[in-house]
């Protein structure tokens, strides 16, 4: 008797030890196939996202290209934030020459040209039609100073006629002055057209005139 029951456990014993193998191997095969279905998966999402990525580069480059301030361009239009409060767009001076030049009021340069600007070249721009808008470039490119009304009255006499001043947004600063120059202007004719570019307005403001027929 005792013989049989030590028969039977061992018996016993064997079927539990077959079942716990095949319990082990069927959960090794269920995680292999969670892996294998886990694995495409995971591709095709990573393939979505690289596709979304290109799609929003191939938008961002398109815009930058379409937005581009060059000469020969269309001037891109911008909002430009006046000293007295009003907002306006670029685009309600076409049919204007327009001598557009980005600033930052701290920089001597741009105080030097504003000076020369306002006491030996105003009057004769102006009498052409010309419309002059003077912008602080954004946040004037990170560094303090005076606001952009106090650089019209401390340096060009405050605002007077067809000579404005004001403050644009980071985008249209970015498409006007990508190289982050302290002064760089555009000179636009009446069609909307950039038809020069520089830097160091005071030293080039006699060319100006050249491209205003």
């Amino acid at each position: 008797m005792h013989l049989d029951n030590l028969a039977f456990m061992e018996c016993k014993y064997d079927v539990s030890e077959e079942i716990s193998s095949s319990v082990r191997r069927y959960k090794n095969k269920k995680i292999k196939s969670t892996n294998r279905k886990k694995g495409p998966r995971f591709v095709i999402l990573i393939l979505f996202f690289l596709i979304i990525a290109g799609i929003a580069a191939y938008s961002l480059l398109n815009t930058s290209n379409n937005d581009k301030a060059a000469v020969g361009a269309s001037a891109p239009n911008i909002p430009i934030t006046l000293t007295n409060g009003t907002t306006v767009q670029l685009s309600k001076f076409y049919g204007h020459a327009v001598l557009l030049w980005f600033v930052t009021t701290w920089c001597s340069g741009c105080e030097e040209s504003a000076q020369i600007l306002s006491t030996q070249y105003y009057s004769q721009l102006t009498r052409s039609g010309v419309i002059i808008l003077t912008v602080e470039s954004y946040n004037n490119l990170g560094y303090p100073g005076p606001s952009i009304s106090q650089f019209a009255q401390y340096y060009a006499g405050g605002v007077r006629p067809n000579w404005l001043f004001g403050t644009t947004t980071q985008q249209a600063t970015y498409i006007y002055n990508p190289q982050a120059d302290l002064d760089i202007f555009y000179v636009i004719n009446s069609a909307g057209q950039i038809v020069y570019r520089g830097t160091g307005l005071g030293a080039e403001v006699q060319q100006v005139f050249s491209y205003l027929s």
